[in-house]
């Protein structure tokens, strides 16, 4: 995700990296030392939550449907970054766009300074001012569209913070009713 503002320090990502596949084995073992009612494990649940829950894994870890609305908002943070990295570059290029009109009316202002009587040169600063104009708008209407999808992708984001945080609250009830229904279906 290109837009996003914030860098992962290399020694969490290499730590988080090496230490998951450690994590699980330890909590799958612990699991499978556990009596056979207990179809789902708190601790699992959290580490679902804490690695992939932005996507809604630990919901369908739960057997719960409701990890279903978590795809579309990931995909959504997805497609918004994307057209916000497509905006960046429209932005520059009208960045680039502007300070080229404005050089070519410094250009223009000094050929009326140097022959205040050339109509041409008159002509040019005219043209050249209608253009630095024409390129601030443009600039301005890309920073506005590059800010909607970068605040649109921020907001899906907080959207998912938040549902996960509310999710990290529920845990627990959630698999003990998880266990509960998974004890009366085997009866």
């Amino acid at each position: 995700m290109p837009d996003l503002q914030f860098v992962l320090p290399h020694w969490l990502y290499w730590s988080g990296l090496l230490g998951f596949p450690l994590i699980a084995m330890v909590l799958v073992r612990r699991q499978r030392q556990r009596p056979p009612t207990q179809a789902v494990n708190l601790p699992i649940g959290y580490l679902l939550l804490a690695s992939a829950g932005f996507v809604g894994f630990h919901r369908f870890y739960l057997d719960s449907w409701k990890g279903v609305f978590y795809v579309p908002l990931f995909l959504g943070i997805l497609l918004c970054n994307g057209q916000a990295r497509d905006a960046r570059e429209v932005v520059s290029l009208a960045d680039s766009d502007v300070a080229v009109a404005e050089f070519d009316v410094e250009i223009a202002e000094e050929d009326v300074a140097a022959d205040p009587a050339d109509a041409a040169a008159a002509a040019r600063l005219a043209s050249a001012i209608a253009e630095a104009e024409a390129s601030r708008n443009r600039l301005q209407t890309a920073s506005a569209d590059h800010q909607r999808w970068s605040s649109t992708a921020s907001y899906l984001a907080l959207l998912i913070a938040a549902l996960m945080l509310v999710d990290a609250v529920l845990l627990p009830r959630l698999v003990r009713r998880c266990n509960e229904n998974e004890t009366l279906s085997a009866i």
